[in-house]
């Protein structure tokens, strides 16, 4: 048995000499992944056995990649039986007797071959909408598909989120087609900047620092990056530099996190709590006195205040934020799918019925969440 398989091996590498890796219905449990050429799976006699073998494939394969089936007549000769989808070789009747199975190596969709996609795309006979737009015309695109990644993710949704990360990766790549086309940067330069940056700012990986915690690997970002900036290690320039394009809680947390940093910090979340009393009395008292430019200015003081609470606490206030107006969004959809039971719409109905219905949602939501109510 040995022999024959040495000999099948030796006769597939002739065949196909790109590479070939061989596997029985044993080996072929193993098979996690595709293999980078060809890959040759010894199929004996039985349901049961092509079953299995079939089932190990889709593990590395999608459904309904091509397969050759090859059966054997003699000890030395095969005869071609036709091509067939992963998904219905259980359906194949040439494989009742003892066969092969050859995939062809799994075309490997890479990074150059999408930056020539969007480089046909932006071409001369591309597409008018994809040659029109600017780094300017493409910002909101950029933010949406952000966001969608973190509502990916805040799902659990591993299939959105893997094609979320695509449509915000094809913003990077279109952005950089853009600059490229300006003759400022292209792809490359962007992933070698990366390169240089992610290793520049990893010493205790890369270089011979090391840390033993992530606060003094912390540290030594900061310090890198602020070096990066041609900042000094102190003042309030250095401490204050943020991104102005930044969601202005994120700026919030951003500034509130550099102050801490130098020293500017509460000893406990006592501040924070005692300074959002304040500011909801300033704001009041500006309400009642009716002057709209200090009731913009006191909501602002009362929105800050409120990040430093959340930072104290752990919670990022953007994604804290996003989760209460989504939950907002679905209890209000239930009310609608309510009025809508009843014959009517929301309009129809008085506040009282809307809020116990809103009662009666929040109660179902959180017994499915496995709360109880406060």
């Amino acid at each position: 048995m040995k022999k024959n398989l040495n000999s099948d091996i030796d006769g597939a590498a002739r065949q196909f000499p790109g590479g070939v890796t061989f596997l029985d219905e044993k080996s072929v449990t193993r098979l996690g992944e595709p293999v980078p050429h060809h890959l040759v799976v010894k199929v004996p006699v039985g349901y049961r056995h092509l079953l299995h073998i079939k089932s190990c494939l889709l593990k590395a394969y999608p459904d309904r990649y091509p397969v050759a089936i090859f059966k054997v007549q003699t000890q030395r000769k095969s005869s071609f039986g036709g091509w067939c989808p992963i998904y219905a070789l259980h359906h194949c009747r040439s494989l009742l007797s003892p066969g092969y199975l050859s995939l062809p190596p799994l075309r490997d969709h890479s990074l150059s071959e999408l930056i020539c996609v969007m480089d046909r795309l932006r071409g001369k006979h591309g597409c008018p909408w994809d040659r029109e737009q600017t780094h300017l015309s493409l910002r909101p695109y950029l933010v949406e598909e952000a966001y969608e990644v973190v509502g990916a993710i805040e799902k659990g949704d591993m299939g959105s989120l893997q094609e979320e990360l695509g449509d915000l990766l094809l913003q990077v790549v279109f952005h950089a087609r853009i600059a490229m086309g300006e003759k400022h940067f292209s792809f490359y330069n962007i992933v070698h900047t990366l390169i240089t940056k992610l290793v520049r700012r990893h010493p205790h990986v890369f270089g011979s620092q090391r840390f033993f915690s992530i606060r003094e690997v912390k540290k030594e970002w900061d310090q890198i990056k602020k070096e990066e900036r041609g900042e000094k290690l102190s003042g309030v320039a250095g401490t204050m530099h943020i991104d102005p394009a930044l969601p202005a809680l994120m700026q919030a947390l951003k500034i509130q996190e550099n102050a801490s940093h130098v020293g500017f910090d509460w000893k406990s979340i006592e501040g924070p709590l005692e300074k959002v009393k304040e500011e909801r009395d300033e704001l009041m008292h500006a309400y009642r006195g009716g002057d709209r430019d200090r009731i913009e200015e006191e909501l602002g003081d009362l929105l800050f205040a409120m990040v430093n609470v959340s930072r104290f606490m752990g919670v990022n206030p953007e994604l804290a934020l996003m989760a209460a107006t989504k939950k907002f969004a679905d209890r209000f959809a239930g009310i609608e799918e309510k009025a809508k039971e009843k014959g009517g719409g929301v309009a129809d109905f008085d506040l009282n019925q809307l809020d116990c219905w809103w009662k009666e949602i929040k109660k179902k939501t959180k017994k499915a969440q496995g709360r109880q109510e406060s």
